[in-house]
């Protein structure tokens, strides 16, 4: 049975910590992002402050001198260079850290610099941007490899991984998750690109086994596996704590290399412990110490395995958002495999988050800006929630202020219905208007929001099918004449720029409403709709969703790797 408010904290307050002396906690004030690295948060939420890594840094050294001038470039270019004028002993962990957070925050900005596509793992936007496959809608894929394969960003990279490499034992937790983030946001593309001058990426197979991924990622992790391990050795009222950054960048960039990349079981499970440790001390931290800026200030950390340092804290209501999207980032590496203990665990820690701003007596909360993150990642690890915390849930999303809808954008707010529905709710045909209303309507202007009117304004693929999807999950809606023709009438502009699952979808709700499009486009998505089936399952928000630890917790529907990269 899952616990309620007052019994998890009567069960949770008691927990002190070995370096604080404290209430044993999340530390709850805002990530200090190194360089930007705090786009793992939606852009609206990035705090752009300077890297926690510089601690660590002797001050007026030549080594603290790098640090500062990987911090100031500003394109893939000047960082080339930068990297190639340094001695070997220049490129310390922290250096080699702060070096992939730079190559990620100029990268995630725009195009390839001198390249041609945009990176796989834009997460600059905080919902809106068309995903990849939609990227390569507009623009084709006539982009030019060799071209690519010479950028500075792809040299950068080549220049990087084998130091990675050698430093990863070296690491705290602190440089993993910025290593990892700033893999994540260049893409894989990039990191296997170098087979186009005679390596090999991420196969290994052709030698030059410094400048592979895999070997710098098996390194990583093996580092991570055993900092996990010693900061859940101690019994728990001594246990160090994950720090909330470490965690929302770690499982950023397992999340956005995981489709390349298998993470071992021994990681995905010391991890995900260490981040519901995290979650339920800081949690009832909060409800037992609720004036943050005394009892909660300076709690032990995770950098360097619990590198404590006292600082001001903030609210648990302002960590409920990088909390969310780590229960989303969670499913898309570890989906329905995570253990019975785990789940049960992760289901208690978002039943207390879908309580609104006035059913908990003793802090009023501001509205939760992201529950489809904790809607789509419940339904993705398959968590028994209890059908009231859904009902919360799909209020708090319905009940969006349209600028946070516009943020979180059509496609990520059509998941949201369509996995309410996927784990039990069936909104009310009131709420199914409000729906259709702010899909349409609301979130118009393009993926991203923003008032197009009644015709749905400018559609992208992704987004159409997954809004058709999602309401005709929904028993009690069934579009007007109207609306059945707004529908219609963007299917037939976009039918031939779908992709298979895309198709999948929308042939799903053309079946439901009964919606019939001319013979040509009709063939042409029974067509494209077919591919997907002969590919296997495709995840749609049913039972049937499929999941590796490899493969994330959408299955085979492509669209997924952009998921949780702009929330």
């Amino acid at each position: 049975m899952l616990l309620d408010e007052r019994e998890w904290r009567k069960g949770m307050s008691g927990q002190r910590s070995a370096r604080s002396g404290r209430s044993s906690a999340f530390p709850l004030d805002k990530p200090k992002p190194h360089s930007g690295s705090e786009a793992f948060a939606s852009a609206d939420r990035t705090d752009r402050t300077d890297s926690p890594a510089r601690r660590a840094s002797t001050a007026g050294s030549p080594r603290s001198a790098l640090s500062r001038q990987l911090k100031e470039v500003k394109s893939c270019q000047q960082l080339l260079q930068l990297l190639r004028n340094q001695p070997p002993e220049a490129l310390t962990a922290v250096n080699i850290a702060t070096a992939w957070v730079r190559l990620g925050s100029v990268q995630s900005r725009g195009p390839l610099q001198e390249g041609g596509e945009k990176s796989a793992y834009r997460g600059g936007s905080s919902g809106g941007t068309a995903s990849v496959a939609e990227d390569k809608e507009k623009q084709g894929d006539d982009d030019d490899d060799d071209t690519e394969s010479t950028s500075p960003c792809t040299a950068v990279v080549r220049q990087l991984l084998e130091p990675t490499a050698t430093a990863a034992n070296e690491m705290d937790l602190r440089q993993i998750a910025n290593v990892l983030w700033g893999m994540a946001k260049v893409g894989d593309r990039a990191l296997m690109l170098s087979k186009r001058s005679g390596r090999d990426g991420f196969g290994n197979a052709q030698g030059g086994d410094g400048y592979s991924p895999r070997r710098a990622l098996q390194r990583l992790q093996d580092r991570a596996v055993e900092l996990l391990q010693q900061l859940l050795a101690p019994p728990p009222p001594e246990q160090l704590l994950l720090d909330v950054r470490d965690a929302t960048q770690i499982w950023y960039g397992m999340a956005g290399l995981s489709h390349q990349y298998s993470w071992s079981d021994s990681l995905c499970t010391a991890l995900e412990a260490a981040t519901l440790q995290a979650m339920e001390a800081g949690r009832a931290a909060e409800a037992a110490y609720n004036d943050t800026n005394g009892p909660l200030a300076g709690m032990a950390r995770s950098g360097g395995v619990g590198s404590g340092g006292g600082r001001t804290g903030s609210s648990w209501a302002e960590n409920r958002t990088r909390t969310a999207q780590i229960v989303f980032r969670m499913a898309a590496v570890s989906g329905a495999k995570m253990n019975p203990g785990h789940k049960a665990r992760l289901a208690a820690v978002i039943d207390v988050m879908s309580y609104g701003d006035t059913e908990l007596e003793y802090n009023a909360s501001p509205p939760l800006e992201n529950p489809d993150c904790l809607l789509v990642g419940a339904q993705l690890l398959r968590l028994e929630l209890r059908m009231e915390t859904v009902r919360r849930l799909h209020d708090m999303a319905l009940a969006l202020p349209p600028e946070a809808a516009a943020r979180t954008g059509r496609t990520a707010m059509a998941r949201a219905l369509n996995s309410a529905v996927g784990l039990g709710y069936q909104p009310t045909a009131s709420e199914a208007r409000r729906w259709e209303r702010r899909l349409v309507e609301e979130l118009g202007g393009d993926d991203s929001g923003g008032g197009g009117g009644g015709s749905g304004g400018r559609w992208t693929c992704e987004g159409l099918s997954w809004t058709v999807m999602a309401l005709s999950s929904v028993k009690a809606y069934l579009p007007d004449e109207d609306m059945g023709g707004v529908f219609v009438g963007a299917l037939r502009r976009l039918v031939r720029q779908l992709r298979s699952n895309d198709a999948t979808r929308v042939a799903h709700a053309m079946r439901a409403w009964g919606l019939r499009l001319p013979e040509r486009e009709a063939a042409l998505l029974r067509q494209k709709a077919a591919a997907a089936a002969a590919e296997g399952p495709v995840w749609s928000g049913g039972d049937g969703a499929a999941s590796t630890r490899s493969g994330g917790g959408g299955g085979r529907d492509f669209a997924f790797r952009s998921w949780g990269f702009r929330r």
